[in-house]
């Protein structure tokens, strides 16, 4: 699929490194600020924009080299009042990216299409 099948000439494409592509084990675009998420939210709107997910050149954090500086997924979010990420991933992966990283990402919008 071709990024011009999906977007009309108004819309915005936001560009966010991740670790990985957007799956079912992190269904959800996460913020380290509230204050970054809910600006984000207000900008964003739902069937026009979308997030562009490319991989980090971190070896340390972008585990697959084939993720490194990467396109890895294209995806449309649910531009509500951010939520607590904790309530969007499973428990374990929670639970095991607060051990590996600390408290980052608490703050999160539903990811909808991807």
């Amino acid at each position: 699929m071709k990024l011009s099948e999906i977007t009309s000439a108004g819309s915005k494409l936001f560009a966010k490194s991740e670790f990985g592509p957007a799956s079912d084990r992190w269904p959800a675009l996460s913020f380290s600020k509230r204050k970054i998420a809910n600006d984000f939210a207000n900008d964003y709107r739902r069937g026009r924009d979308f997030v562009v997910y490319v991989g980090t050149g971190d070896p340390d954090k972008t585990e697959l080299p084939e993720h490194r500086q990467n396109l890895l997924s294209v995806l449309s979010v649910e531009p509500r009042a951010p939520i607590s990420t904790r309530d969007l991933v499973p428990a374990d992966i929670w639970e095991r990216t607060v051990r590996q990283w600390g408290r980052r990402w608490e703050w999160s919008l539903p990811i909808i299409a991807t």
